[in-house]
Parts: C-alpha cells; structure tokens; sequence
C-alpha cells in the first residue's frame, strides 16, 4: 500500500505529525519543481532537513512522475496529456522505482502540494497507474483522512 499526501499551507510539524500517525518512512517528493513560493518549510532543501530530524527518507522523482514534464511533446493544445506521460519510459521507471520501494514493505507516501488529491496529478496520473498495477493507494486528505482510491477518477473516504 501506499498513500499520497498533499502539504498545502500545513504547519511543516502538522505535516510531519500527519507522516508519523501512517507510520511513513520515505516521502516520494513528485512535484515538477520542488519549491513552493508562499510556503517556505516545502522547498526540497528545508522539507529535505525537516523530514531528516523526523527520521524519514526524502526521495525526489519530480522529474519521472511530476505533472508538469520539461518535454513539450507531452503537451496537447497547452494542457498536459497524462496518456502521454504514461508511455513515456521515465515516467514507467518512477513508477516501477515506487513499486519496488512498497514490495520490500518500505510505507511511502507520495507528496506534491495539492492539498485536495481530486484536483492533484497525484491522484489522476500517478495513482491511476499505481492501482492497475495492483497496488492500493490511499490519499491523506486535507483533514489527515484517508480516502482509498477506486480507480480512474474515483475514491471512497474512509473514517479511520
């Protein structure tokens, strides 16, 4: 299993809390570009550090499964296509770098900076592709909730 988080405009110790509560060892950083301009605590070097202390691994695969690739063959008419990105073979080799972290029973969890995973490539790209991989994901919404993902555009929130 693995779950997805968003930070949004958490408090880095509320985020960090929320990490520790689903036992998470490694944080999956998947954002484009890992900055985030009004939120300092989120920029990889000081996410990087804070998540150190807490005795959690930082792992960057932004360029293999971010939402905004560099290549602009991915694009349609300016929007990204997730069908392309799923051909490519950097995005199959993210995926298969996060299969094998959750077969060896390492808890990962994938992170970018929405907070609600519906409106997140997290969910409709990364996720997607996780479960017909026969992987459960589960989305730590923004009230630290989990939601199991069904599918293609589809969750359940659960009361645990």
């Amino acid at each position: 299993m693995i779950y997805s988080i968003g930070h949004g405009n958490k408090k880095i110790e509320d985020f960090i809390n929320l990490l520790h509560q689903y036992e998470v060892e490694i944080l999956i950083d998947v954002r484009s570009i890992p900055f985030s301009r009004f939120h300092s605590q989120f920029r990889q070097a000081n996410l990087k550090s804070s998540l150190e202390v807490a005795g959690i691994s930082y792992l960057f695969l932004g360029d293999e499964l971010g939402g905004r690739p560099k290549n602009p063959d991915l694009y349609v008419d300016g929007h990204v296509s997730y069908e392309a990105i799923k051909k490519t073979g950097l995005f199959k080799a993210g995926i298969e770098k996060v299969i094998d972290l959750t077969e060896q029973g390492i808890k990962v969890t994938l992170m970018c900076s929405e907070s609600n995973p519906d409106d997140c490539h997290r969910k409709h790209l990364i996720a997607d592709e996780l479960t017909k991989n026969g992987i459960m994901v589960k989305h730590i919404n923004k009230l630290g909730q989990l939601e199991k993902h069904l599918g293609h555009r589809s969750t359940l929130t659960l009361g645990f």
